[in-house]
């Protein structure tokens, strides 16, 4: 039985889980901006400690492959290959939005779409399209709110939107078949599922050149000045 820990840091929320087979042992969380890279060896630390587990004692470890946060990916990443390394265990990767997709699976039982969607700033976002079983329809893609439509996907049968960035789709989308789910942000708990199936498989990423998946080349940001 595989003592897995998962890593989410695709968003602002830093998250991090761990399962012994496909049981779900622990999870936390943490809602504070930028606090990955000083947070989440503590988090995972704690965690480890609370579930009674030594680093040991993990046979893997999952991480969000993106898209998202360029920083938050990056952190998340460079954090779990250093425990990869350190442990000598392998790597699993689960996308970002189809981890979201299999925290809002469990509840639809009807033949849908299940489209989650993460904030890209403006009226931008990152989307993915799967089907009520969370399987995926293609890769993830940013979209243009506005200027793109998805009528191919909302003709056909009711499709749900839901993660950060579906609030702001709202105002755009209404056609009869949209459906918007609140309150679902990225979480290490949804990417344990996933996870789990790829250790099994042995799907593992290289250690040596695995790089997660932003989709949009890094945007510097002026910092606000103090006053």
């Amino acid at each position: 039985m595989p003592i897995l820990l998962s890593i989410e840091t695709s968003t602002r929320v830093c998250s991090v889980a761990l399962q012994n087979d496909e049981t779900i042992l622990g999870s936390a969380t943490l809602h504070i901006e930028r606090s990955h890279a000083g947070l989440l060896a503590v988090l995972a630390e704690r965690l480890l400690k609370s579930c009674g587990v030594l680093q040991t004692e993990l046979n893997g470890v999952i991480v969000a492959e993106g898209p998202g946060s360029y920083t938050g990916l990056r952190i998340g990443t460079s954090f779990a290959k250093g425990l990869c390394y350190a442990l000598n265990v392998p790597l699993i990767t689960v996308g970002s939005l189809e981890a979201l997709a299999y925290g809002v699976a469990p509840f639809i039982a009807e033949p849908a779409f299940l489209i989650p969607m993460m904030d890209a700033r403006r009226m931008e976002v990152y989307l993915q399209v799967l089907n009520e079983k969370a399987e995926p329809f293609g890769n993830a893609k940013p979209f243009l709110l506005e200027s793109e439509d998805l009528l191919e996907y909302l003709d056909d049968r009711k499709c749900y939107f839901f993660g950060n960035g579906s609030e702001k789709a709202k105002s755009v989308i209404t056609h009869s078949n949209a459906r918007f789910i609140d309150g679902i942000e990225a979480d290490a708990r949804y990417m344990c599922h996933p996870g789990f199936r790829k250790f099994i498989a042995g799907e593992f990423a290289d250690l040596a050149y695995f790089e997660p998946e932003y989709l949009k080349e890094f945007q510097a940001t002026k910092p606000k000045k103090l006053i």
